[in-house]
């Protein structure tokens, strides 16, 4: 049988979740002397089933796990999801660079304006004050309008080139394939997962 990775992709989410549904009791405790054999043979068989369930599940979850991973790298979708990851570590760098911006950037003329200002207060305050001292500073921006401009584009750029790079993703899931064994599809096919 063969399936895109996007069918690929559902179908190991839904292994997984039959996998958790499953539950192997290897405890049993009985009430009745008269079926206690009974009861204890069922139980025993329920446990060995649901071990024997769950392990022909492991083995075809992986079994499909490692059949996209070698399509994924031969189709090129690896590199994709890397190349997206890149993009977006970039976007989010840029965007948590300019969005922590507090007022606007100061010329040097106007930083040392103000530190002069400053500093002529302070004097005249010192004075007032008994000699106390106070730190003086003046705080600005370090992105101006033009470079504040320039990396706003550069972020549409990057939220456009995650949006292509999203399609081609889509494209290749979609057009890669597995071919599934004959025991994987059998094993789907008893817990109608196919």
């Amino acid at each position: 049988m063969q399936i895109n990775l996007r069918k690929a992709s559902t179908l190991q989410s839904d292994i997984q979740s039959l996998i958790r549904s499953i539950h192997v009791e290897t405890r049993a405790s009985f009430e009745e002397r008269d079926v206690v054999a009974e009861e204890m043979t069922e139980a025993i068989s329920e446990w060995r089933t649901n071990l024997e369930r769950k392990t022909d599940l492991i083995n075809t979850l992986f079994g499909i796990r490692e059949k996209v991973g070698v399509a994924n790298a031969e189709s090129g979708l690896n590199s994709k999801l890397t190349e997206f990851r890149r993009v977006s570590e970039q976007k989010e760098l840029i965007e948590d660079t300019i969005d922590g911006r507090r007022g606007r950037m100061l010329t040097i003329e106007q930083v040392v304006e103000k530190l002069t200002k400053m500093e002529e207060r302070l004097e005249n305050a010192k004075e007032a004050m008994f000699g106390r001292s106070r730190d003086i500073e003046v705080y600005t921006e370090l992105i101006g309008k033009e470079d504040l401009d320039s990396y706003r584009k550069e972020i549409r750029s990057l939220k456009k080139l995650q949006r292509s790079i999203n399609e081609q993703v889509l494209e290749l899931n979609i057009r890669t394939h597995i071919v599934l064994s004959e025991a994987e599809v059998q094993v789907l096919r008893n817990e109608d997962l196919v």
